[in-house]
């Protein structure tokens, strides 16, 4: 009896695997011929009247948009860009290293040693301020209240040393601090003429 009931199983399966195969391919015949016979004379037209008045319908049309430049207003909150002065200082000598002064700030350890902008600082305690050893690392080097002697190079006058007591960096405890702006003289960048 069990054998009997697995031989019905398999048979009724094979029926309905058989059956989906077969409907399968009835399906894409069925679909095949009618687009067959569609394609070749049962195209679907619209009579002429019907044709003209579909395209008499009112469309919106859209206009293009030309976008118009605004004018760039200054507002207070944003920061407005200030141009940089171009300092014109004759350079001592051709190679020099260093750092030139763009700007000495006023009350600051730099300024009450009378340094001022244009002055190219060339050493920070007998070390030669160049790419390696720029003016920021070397007076880093130090804490506030450290008395510093800068070889300083004003125009074309002769070098002099000026010492320098260093001060406190605002906001920044324990951090020396000079006071200046300065751009690294290199011999492959020197001041414009």
């Amino acid at each position: 009896m069990e054998s009997r009931n697995g031989k019905v199983y398999w048979i009724v399966a094979l029926l309905v695997l058989l059956g989906c195969l077969l409907s399968v391919i009835f399906g894409a015949v069925a679909g095949g011929a009618a687009g067959y016979f569609l394609a070749r004379g049962g195209r679907a037209t619209l009579p002429e009247p019907e044709l003209w008045r579909m395209w008499r319908i009112p469309f919106p049309t859209p206009q293009p948009v030309v976008p118009t430049p605004q004018p760039l207003v200054p507002t207070p909150q944003a920061p407005q860009p200030q141009p940089t002065p171009r300092l014109r200082i004759p350079v001592p000598l051709t190679g020099t290293t260093g750092a030139l002064l763009s700007q000495v700030i006023a009350d600051t350890p730099a300024d009450k040693a009378g340094l001022r902008a244009g002055d190219i600082i060339t050493a920070v305690d007998n070390t030669e301020v160049n790419a390696d050893n720029d003016l920021a690392t070397l007076i880093g080097r130090h804490k506030p209240g450290d008395v510093v002697t800068l070889k300083v190079t004003r125009g074309l006058q002769e070098p002099r040393e000026v010492k320098v007591t260093l001060g406190e960096k605002p906001g920044e405890a324990g951090k020396p601090y000079l006071g200046v702006y300065y751009s690294m003289i290199t011999p492959r960048i020197q001041p414009s003429d």
